[in-house]
């Protein structure tokens, strides 16, 4: 699994560009540095998810294959602010549940969500199987 970041404001660029007039006054489009990232998730993991914290660290939560049958679910952290830099990497992943009863799809995956004070809180489905 491969993400691309850029190393700056995080915009949702899909809405800037929906409206001329919405870009009006921002100047210049950013054009920094792109950094290709190999994310820690391993080989068969799905429904990677990001979010991004007040400090700019990058959250990545995914779900992955368990050794034995079943579901991982599991999140690594990268500092925005290190691309580009020596030893930018990304944190040790921790797993957050695991087991066999994961229920995900498009629509319903698991996430995490990191509160201002920089609480993570993370949600998963599960069912009997």
């Amino acid at each position: 699994m491969r993400c691309r970041f850029v190393a700056g404001p995080i915009l949702l660029v899909f809405a800037l560009t929906a409206s001329p007039r919405a870009t009006q006054g921002l100047g210049a489009p950013f054009s920094g540095p792109l950094a290709d990232l190999s994310a820690p998730a391993p080989a068969g993991a799905t429904l990677p998810n990001l979010v991004v914290d007040r400090a700019g660290r990058v959250w990545l939560s995914w779900l992955g294959p368990r050794e034995g049958g079943g579901h991982r679910f599991r999140l690594a952290s990268f500092d925005a602010g290190r691309i580009g830099t020596a030893g930018a990497a990304w944190s040790q992943p921790i797993t957050v549940a695991e087991g066999t009863t994961f229920m995900a799809n498009w629509a319903d995956f698991p996430s995490v969500f990191v509160a201002r004070d920089g609480t993570i809180a993370a949600h998963w489905l599960e069912g009997n199987i």
